[in-house]
């Protein structure tokens, strides 16, 4: 995890790593996996987890620090949750499966809310209609945004701030990984790819580091499919 962070702190922004500050984040050099042992091992137990191995046309490793709040103070007036959305059409038509690799122990917040596990038909179906309706981001001040909209992220919300049991929120842990599933295979089991939907249950946001979180460090892949596969 440390070698990862050193080779990638070259591509962030001065100042990250501090544990306060500016959000910072960068892709790994594009010849890593090929010149760096650790980064190729990493690439190739994602590609084994996923049953896709690594291919040319796919990004690079992306690199996150999250900082935490600069006081008390600036925690306190914001959101705990950052970044509601579903990565199916966030540029990413082709990410079969999102992978979240966390590099350090994070002790307070920092960690993945996923609203729509272990929850009722009803706030199911509500992130489904969302979906459905062309929305693959939910803020507060969206233009387009509806009072469902705003339910949903109160919904989550909750769960950032550990004020429900529903639902589930990660807690990054250094080593681990997450890995969630952005389109659901429904070819033959000896064809998994050949035809495939999206997840419309894969809404996923993040936790801010709360203060004493000593920032959080994070590996993200957005594992595609090759451009055989592609429809």
């Amino acid at each position: 995890c440390d070698h990862v962070i050193r080779l990638g702190m070259t591509m962030l922004e001065p100042g990250a790593g501090r544990g306060v500050g500016e959000n910072a984040s960068g892709m790994l050099p594009a010849d890593a996996k090929e010149t760096d042992s650790v980064v190729a091992a990493i690439e190739r137990r994602i590609g084994e987890l996923v049953a896709i191995p690594p291919h040319a046309d796919e990004d690079e490793l992306n690199l996150v620090f999250r900082p935490e709040p600069e006081s008390v103070e600036a925690h306190a007036a914001a959101e705990a949750l950052v970044n509601l959305h579903i990565d199916a059409r966030l540029g990413r038509p082709y990410s079969a499966a999102t992978v979240l690799v966390y590099l350090n122990d994070v002790e307070c917040g920092g960690g993945t809310v996923f609203p729509c596990v272990d929850r009722t038909e009803d706030v199911r179906g509500a992130f489904a209609r969302a979906f459905d309706s062309g929305r693959d981001f939910l803020e507060p001040a969206a233009p387009n945004s509806s009072a469902e909209d705003g339910r949903l992220l109160a919904v989550a919300e909750e769960m950032a701030r550990g004020q429900t049991q529903s639902g589930l929120v990660t807690k990054p842990m250094r080593g681990c990984a997450v890995v969630f599933w952005t389109f659901n295979p429904t070819g033959p089991s000896d064809q998994p790819w050949g035809s495939w939907s999206c997840e419309k249950l894969a809404w996923h946001g993040g936790v801010r580091v709360f203060p004493g979180g000593r920032g959080k460090w994070l590996l993200q892949k957005f594992k595609e499919l090759p451009l055989d596969l592609r429809a």
